[in-house]
């Protein structure tokens, strides 16, 4: 998904940064693509976090067997 932003002199005007933005004002359709963004990003850590341990079983399988 790609987003253009084109309130920039807004935010320059109220002394505000996109993050100030996407905090308060923005519209709520942004706000729930953010918080799918940051769903995603935590399912994903989660997912490498499993498949780091599955590895690491699998190794340790594979060393209990060799002897």
């Amino acid at each position: 998904m790609i987003i253009v932003f084109t309130g920039g002199d807004e935010l320059e005007d109220n002394d505000q940064d996109l993050e100030d933005y996407l905090g308060h004002e923005c519209p709520e359709a942004i706000q729930v693509e953010q918080r799918l963004r940051e769903t995603i990003e935590r399912l994903e850590q989660r997912l490498d976090e499993e498949h780091t341990a599955h590895s690491v079983i699998k190794q340790n399988i594979l060393l209990v067997c060799s002897f």
